[in-house]
């Protein structure tokens, strides 16, 4: 788990190691969503008849695809 070892890292800061692991959890999502957009864009691009779609369903599906993915994983320890 890289977010507890980065939060390990961090404790002896105190209060402040984890307001930055907050806070380096939230750049992630930052750093993702321009990539969901384009995504949605491209989407819409590729297949016209989808056009009719609101983009940020796409982007809604992107994201749900996104975090189902490593569930299995965290499921088997």
């Amino acid at each position: 788990n890289v977010g507890g070892l980065i939060e390990a890292i961090l404790q002896p800061t105190g209060n402040f190691g984890k307001f930055l692991t907050v806070l380096m959890a939230l750049s992630v999502t930052a750093n993702i969503a321009p990539t969901f957009y384009s995504f949605s864009l491209s989407f819409q691009v590729l297949i016209p008849p989808l056009a009719v779609i609101p983009r940020y369903m796409f982007s809604v599906l992107a994201t749900a695809v996104y975090a189902t993915i490593p569930y299995p994983s965290h499921v088997q320890r």
